[in-house]
């Protein structure tokens, strides 16, 4: 298969954890250095390839709307970008069922699916590679860091320590998907893709996987998070946008 030109990103979160920043705006607005984070994941899929994103946005519409006109208008000839407002919240199911009413199926051939909170530099086109035909979605993984630090020691001596160490073959969904757009039939109008879609989907043995490793992967979650990733704004903008 070619490459995926069309992804949509969920942006449609309220962002609890992150109030009071999150009062009024959605937390993809929320800034890593320069950039929002959504801008950060709409230059990452235009470097890889991506030329139609559509941004599925509810919480924060109106701060959507103004940030989405105003990029687009600054950056003129960058790819197309089309935002769907949902009016009341509809999980990350609910938000990809919802965009399938205002495009045509064809439209949406395969396509990619970001969630919205997300930091990474993996290549999204390589889960092209695993989409055979009787596959619905192909999910990306990544290594799971651990949230503690780790004990290091030789029986009961303690010989060191490594913090917040990548657990090694321990792979957890890095909210990057490569969907066909005949997922439809299995999405629901209302409820999540991780409880509601996936369990199914992987019963029906529908799902493959694309493992990254060595890859810089974040989600913004927690005050604490955002608190992290603008601490190494540089360096992180530099590894995902180059």
């Amino acid at each position: 298969m070619s490459r995926i030109t069309k992804a949509i990103i969920l942006a449609g979160g309220q962002g609890l954890r992150l109030r009071p920043l999150t009062n009024n705006i959605p937390k993809c607005l929320l800034k890593v250095g320069y950039y929002t984070i959504l801008e950060i994941q709409m230059r990452w899929l235009w470097k890889h390839g991506v030329e139609h994103i559509i941004i599925a946005g509810g919480h924060g519409a109106d701060a959507l709307m103004d940030f989405i006109a105003r990029k687009i208008w600054e950056e003129p000839g960058r790819k197309s970008v089309s935002l769907i407002i949902e009016h009341e919240k509809l999980g990350t199911s609910g938000a990809v069922f919802n965009i399938f009413r205002h495009f045509r199926e064809e439209d949406l051939d395969s396509f990619f699916v970001v969630n919205g909170d997300i930091l990474t530099d993996l290549d999204p086109q390589r889960l092209v590679d695993k989409l055979e035909a009787r596959t619905l979605c192909v999910m990306s993984a990544v290594e799971m860091r651990s949230p503690y630090g780790i004990i290091q020691h030789d029986n009961d001596t303690v010989i060191g320590f490594a913090e917040k160490p990548v657990l090694k073959n321990i792979w957890i969904n890095a909210g990057v998907y490569l969907f066909r757009n005949n997922i439809r039939r299995y999405l629901v109008s209302k409820g999540d893709l991780e409880t509601d879609v996936f369990p199914k989907l992987a019963s029906l043995r529908k799902i493959k996987l694309v493992k990254y490793s060595d890859v810089f992967w974040m989600s913004i979650d927690t005050v604490k998070d955002l608190k992290y990733a603008n601490e190494h704004a540089n360096e992180i903008i530099e590894r995902i946008l180059g």
